[in-house]
């Protein structure tokens, strides 16, 4: 999922009324940022998950029958185009939430964000999608658990004891990594840099069409996939042992 999309459409009209903008609430700024990591979630996880499960599962068994294990890479890789065809349908509704977080964060009303604004907002945001990006990486991870454990042997009740079982494991380095990974992104070192590619013209603050256009663009640059390929390796590293003796006496030969 990562924490920003590069993909953001502009709307057909412009919604925001001109003038004096209304005062703001902590509970209000806080939902908003919720929203916008839950919408980053919602448009990764979407509807076809059940659909790519079968899909993945399918291949395995293609290759268990004989068939190049190519084929397993062929459809991840097919999972993924798809993935991408979603971020573009949730591109209209992201820029709103973008703008509707903007109005909170210019705090001295001056229709611009400066560093500071800046890096209190990437800070408040990159807390709310550390928790959504360590459940869609679990959910990855289980996926393919899921598809594992279609390969044993054994009850129905032993299936979903050893899926728990390893559920919980999964669940531990997710949101260790997660949370490791999202605190290097909160350093003054590289908040600063965010600002310098999102501020286009040099002037020191970051407007709302600047901040808009480009705030989901350089956060994926640093929390996207390729965030999420290293959570995942890390994780992976962690659990794949621990998950061996869970599954070495039960998986078909």
């Amino acid at each position: 999922m990562g924490c920003g999309s590069s993909i953001v459409t502009k709307c057909d009209e412009d919604e925001e009324q001109e003038g004096d903008q209304p005062e703001h609430s902590f509970m209000d700024q806080t939902d908003a940022l919720r929203k916008l990591a839950k919408s980053e979630y919602d448009r990764m996880k979407d509807s076809k998950s059940q659909e790519w499960d079968a899909m993945m599962e399918e291949a395995y068994r293609r290759v268990d029958a004989g068939e190049d294990e190519q084929l397993i890479k062929e459809v991840d890789a097919k999972i993924e185009r798809e993935m991408t065809i979603i971020n573009e349908q949730y591109g209209k509704e992201t820029r709103k939430r973008l703008e509707t977080v903007w109005q909170y964060y210019d705090q001295d009303g001056n229709g611009s964000l400066d560093r500071d604004e800046l890096k209190l907002l990437i800070v408040d945001y990159l807390k709310e999608c550390s928790a959504y990006n360590a459940l869609f990486v679990e959910k990855k991870i289980m996926r393919k658990m899921k598809v594992k454990e279609s390969r044993c042997v054994g009850t129905e009740e032993e299936s979903q004891k050893r899926l728990a079982k390893a559920k919980k494991i999964v669940r531990k380095y997710c949101q260790k990594y997660t949370n490791a990974y999202f605190k290097e992104l909160m350093t003054q070192k590289s908040i600063l840099a965010m600002f310098g590619e999102m501020d286009g013209d040099n002037n020191s603050g970051l407007d709302k069409e600047e901040f808009v256009s480009s705030f989901m663009e350089v956060l994926a640059t640093r929390c996207g996939d390729k965030m999420l390929v290293k959570i995942i390796k890390a994780v992976k590293l962690e659990i794949d042992p621990q998950l061996y003796k869970i599954y070495v006496n039960v998986l078909k030969r």
